[in-house]
């Protein structure tokens, strides 16, 4: 005879009551049979749980700096479960830094020490055919310093999904096989003369196949009227081993241009010609005294000078102007660039 009944979170139903019955149905008992004329118990009718889970990881393999999306589908083949909850465990923050996660239907939080919660309400029984929820995790694998000569360790994650009020978990694991690179350029050195080309050969080379685009740039180093380009400019991806291109360093031929700049002292030499001319004049036309002569004299001596220094006065110090690439030595730094990862080296270039 039953007594009393109480709901959990999922649903099951908890009846207590008074037996007389020497065969009453049993599961895991405290006490297997009647122990007087009669006994009370404890009953749980509840759902049955039937939740699995799968993962994948892509792409595989990988290189160092670009994502790795893992997808966690969940299924379920028994009741329907209140109350599902998905909880990912992150790898170290020196293997791969944590770029997103989501959940579909579903929400996720932000990441709490070395992993990342997900709520899924409530999963019903999976259709035939069909799939359940889908979560998925987004990292990416981190670039060593310095560039690894073999491949990295795989980049593995795993997660467990469990149901409110139950001790149920469901576990499913997938990793990534990563790869580094590194970049060589060749000549270490060119010598050109303003207006040649100096020309390298870039080689990037991978611990193994990546999948994932690779660019090429000149980050400092280049001087005054130079330029750079490479004859590819990127790659779609490294599956193949070793690639190249090659970097083309454009000098510009060096010109020199002096000019001379005159500036005109008119107002002045109209000025001074007409008070000249006068004196003149009065020395030579007319009959005057001596001191009046010798100041006339001194007038005109000091028109002279101050036509010379005029004539000094009106131009200005030549100015030089030199275009093109500088002679010098010059150190260019190359990289190669894929998702987050750059790998970089230096070269040198002497222009003449």
């Amino acid at each position: 005879m039953g007594t009393s009944i109480a709901l959990d979170a999922q649903g099951a139903a908890y009846v207590a009551g008074e037996t007389a019955s020497g065969n009453f149905p049993l599961k895991n008992p405290f006490q297997g049979a009647l122990a007087g004329s009669s006994d009370a118990f404890v009953s749980k009718l509840g759902p049955t749980l039937g939740l699995s889970m799968t993962a994948t990881a892509s792409p595989s393999p990988v290189g160092v700096g670009s994502a790795v999306t893992y997808k966690y589908t969940i299924t379920n083949l028994g009741d329907t479960a209140n109350g599902v909850t998905f909880t990912d465990n992150l790898p170290t923050a020196s293997a791969a830094t944590f770029t997103s996660a989501t959940a579909s239907p579903g929400s996720c939080g932000a990441v709490n020490g070395t992993s990342v919660q997900c709520n899924l309400g409530n999963v019903t029984t999976t259709p035939s055919g069909s799939t359940g929820p889908v979560v998925t995790i987004v990292l990416t694998p981190l670039a060593p310093t310095p560039p690894s000569t073999t491949p990295l360790p795989n980049l593995g994650n795993s997660a467990t999904v469990g149901v409110l009020g139950s001790n149920f978990q469901a576990s499913a694991s997938a990793s990534a096989a990563v790869n580094d690179f590194n970049i060589s350029v060749a000549p270490a050195s060119q010598t050109v003369a303003a207006g040649a080309v100096a020309s390298y050969q870039v080689t990037v080379t991978p611990t193994g196949a990546i999948p994932n685009t690779v660019s090429f740039s000149v980050g400092s180093g280049l001087p005054s009227g130079a330029s750079s380009a490479f004859t590819t400019s990127s790659l779609s991806n490294l599956n193949n081993g070793p690639q190249q291109t090659t970097l083309n360093v454009n000098t510009t031929q060096r010109v020199t241009t002096t000019t001379e700049l005159r500036r005109p002292n008119r107002p002045f030499y109209a000025l001074l010609l007409p008070i000249s001319g006068l004196a003149l004049l009065g020395i030579v036309g007319s009959p005057m005294s001596r001191r009046r002569r010798w100041l006339l004299g001194v007038l005109g001596g000091v028109f002279l000078v101050s036509l010379a220094l005029s004539g000094g006065c009106g131009t200005s110090p030549p100015t030089t102007t030199t275009t093109g690439t500088p002679a010098g030595t010059y150190t260019l730094t190359v990289s190669a660039t894929s998702g987050s990862a750059v790998r970089s080296t230096t070269v040198q270039l002497v222009v003449q």
